[in-house]
C-alpha cells in the first residue's frame, strides 16, 4: 500500500501520514487530502461525475472524499493512482 501513498504524493502533493484504514490521521491531514484531491481533479478538467465514473464509484463518494467525510479505500487509491498517472504521462 505504501507505494500507492508515495505515488499519490508524487503526483498530487498529497501526503498521508497515518494510512487510510485506521482513521487516526489528524484533521489537517484529512483536510489536505480532500482539498488537494479536489484541486487536482479541477486542474485535470474533470467533473466529480467523470472522476467517479473512471474510478467505478458513486459521485457522492468523490464528494465525501473532497469534503473529508471519508477516505478512499486501498482499492480506490490504486485506481486513483492509475488514473492520475495516465493524465500526468
Amino acid at each position: 500500500m505504501y507505494k500507492y501513498v508515495r505515488k499519490i504524493k508524487e503526483i498530487t502533493g498529497i501526503e498521508i501520514k497515518n494510512g487510510f484504514r485506521d482513521g487516526r490521521e489528524s484533521k489537517s491531514d484529512a483536510s489536505s487530502l480532500g482539498e488537494k484531491l479536489r484541486n487536482k481533479r479541477l486542474e485535470l478538467g474533470l467533473s466529480q461525475e467523470e472522476l467517479a465514473h473512471s474510478l467505478g464509484v458513486d459521485t457522492s463518494t468523490v464528494t465525501d472524499w473532497e469534503k473529508n467525510r471519508h477516505k478512499p479505500t486501498k482499492k480506490s487509491m490504486k485506481k486513483l493512482v492509475k488514473l492520475l498517472t495516465s493524465f500526468v504521462a
